[in-house]
């Protein structure tokens, strides 16, 4: 049977689980996708706020060293995940 002619009964009985299956899900089955999106903007928008506020209050050459150690830190990460 291809995936065209299948019943939504048959459909939802065959497929594999989806990216919201990961966070669980609720009472109606339906899967959590929005609890980590609501919080990643939550943070994005505090992180905006308190660059803006610290880039008057801190030198640019401050700034840039630490974001460029930040950044060095993250590839120095990523580098050692994929190597393990």
């Amino acid at each position: 049977m291809s995936w065209i002619s299948a019943s939504p009964a048959e459909s939802r009985a065959t497929d594999a689980p989806g990216p919201g299956t990961r966070f669980g899900r609720d009472s109606r089955g339906q899967g959590l996708r929005e609890k980590p999106g609501i919080a990643l903007g939550l943070g994005g928008l505090a992180g905006g706020y308190l660059g803006a506020t610290a880039q008057e209050r801190v030198s640019e050459q401050l700034l840039r060293r630490v974001l460029g150690l930040l950044a060095f830190g993250l590839g120095l990460r990523y580098g050692v995940v994929a190597m393990t």
